[in-house]
């Protein structure tokens, strides 16, 4: 079948008070890590495969079927007001024992394979920039468990809440994350990097005139780069 896994979920806003302060502490550790908001992602999902029946989980997408990214995933709370999640940005992925054999999850075309082993974790973005298309690259699945059994925990995270991210990175063909300054903040203690439009790679005015951005999105251009559309313009006349 598709997917052979049996699946819970732990919502970090649950009464047990030991539980909601250790999910809630991961969230605010993923925050730093990602630098992404998670107020609008789903609530962590527990997933359990088993050499019983080979447990795995074909090729998919995260952000939705080949046509198009869904968002179709429901609503959450913010200040008392209730927001649509949008589609799934990003996803979080955790390996909570090791695997004796198989369970590794491949990304089919990037030729990437990574081998189940407790404590590994796995992020990728699921959107492209600047419209919050689907990401062809991030198709993925799970190999079947041939030995023992296999954990994991996922976190999906929601375009709503992290527009800006997108939109920093302007005309990149990706989303991108400078990982070796994010390690930097974090090994030097900082629990929170408030700093991230720096930690998102954008590009300069100079490349997203390049890159046409003058023409297919004028109104952007005019704020994030005054008056270089029209200089260039005047330039290439003369």
């Amino acid at each position: 079948s598709y997917r052979t896994s049996k699946t819970s979920w732990l919502d970090s806003k649950d009464d047990d008070e030991h539980d909601s302060r250790v999910l809630q502490a991961l969230d605010q550790r993923l925050a730093a890590v990602t630098g992404l908001e998670v107020l609008s992602a789903e609530d962590y999902q527990i997933a359990y495969y088993s050499d019983e029946n080979q447990g795995q989980y074909e090729p998919h997408f995260d952000w939705g079927t080949d046509i198009a990214a869904s968002s179709d995933f429901g609503t959450y709370e913010k200040h008392g007001n209730i927001f649509p999640r949008g589609p799934r940005l990003a996803t979080f992925l955790l390996y909570l024992n090791d695997v004796k054999a198989g369970g590794a999850t491949t990304f089919t075309s990037q030729n990437l394979t990574v081998k189940a082993e407790a404590g590994t974790a796995l992020f990728w973005y699921n959107l492209r920039p600047p419209s919050a298309e689907g990401e062809e690259l991030a198709r993925h699945g799970a190999c079947p468990v041939m030995k023992g059994e296999k954990w994991i925990m996922t976190k999906w995270i929601h375009l709503h809440g992290n527009q800006a991210i997108v939109d920093a990175a302007g005309g990149l063909p990706r989303l991108s994350r400078q990982w070796a300054k994010v390690a930097e903040h974090l090994s030097a203690g900082t629990s929170q990097l408030s700093e991230r439009p720096p930690l998102v790679l954008s590009l300069t005015c100079d490349d997203k005139v390049a890159a046409g951005r003058c023409f297919l999105a004028p109104v952007e251009m005019a704020n994030a780069c005054p008056g270089i559309c029209e200089e260039r313009q005047l330039n290439s006349t003369r």
